[in-house]
């Protein structure tokens, strides 16, 4: 099972595409998972897919939105 994980969301280390759902998300930012959704709804991260039934977010996706704020 672990390594289905692992095979799911990536070597965060690993800049290949990697899938985090809201609570995983939360948790690698250092944030409440209900952070993220308020950012998700005001526009400061980008929002999640489904994946087979699973809202998960793209973490380059996320790098990204989190590079422009910083230099904005």
């Amino acid at each position: 099972m672990e390594r289905k994980e692992e095979k799911m969301n990536g070597d965060p280390n690993n800049l290949e595409q990697c899938w985090f759902s809201y609570s995983q998300l939360a948790e690698r930012l250092g944030v409440c998972e209900r952070t993220i959704r308020r950012d998700v709804d005001e526009g400061n991260l980008p929002q999640p897919i489904r994946i087979r039934g699973c809202v998960r977010f793209d973490w380059l996706e996320v790098l990204k939105c989190l590079e422009a704020r910083k230099t904005a």
